[in-house]
């Protein structure tokens, strides 16, 4: 009778090893499936940072290109201005007359 108590003990001891090395595999498969999840985050983070930052960029370059077009049609204009200021300056000095232009 003492073989049958040792090997009913046994099998007691296998199966509570056994449901305790399940339990470490689940929290083990667990662990790396959450650690995926966070990668995953981590990754689409990195990639919204990374499009906000072209955003961004984009927009400045934007904003620049347009004050250097405003400049240039600044710069077009005064220069149109000062040529028919001297337009009229050399027709009114044909005929004796001062104009002058007021921007």
């Amino acid at each position: 009778m003492c073989c049958r108590d040792d090997v009913s003990l046994f099998s007691t001891e296998l199966r509570e090893l056994e449901y305790q090395l399940k339990a470490a595999y689940m929290n083990k498969e667990r662990l790396a499936q959450i650690a995926e999840k966070d990668a995953e985050k981590s990754d689409q983070w990195a990639r919204e940072a990374e499009q906000e930052r072209l955003v961004a960029e984009q927009r400045k370059q934007a904003e620049e290109a347009m004050k250097q077009r405003e400049a240039e049609r600044v710069a077009a204009n005064q220069r149109y201005y000062e040529s028919l200021q001297l337009q009229l300056q050399v027709n009114g000095q044909e005929h004796g007359v001062l104009v002058v232009l007021v921007m």
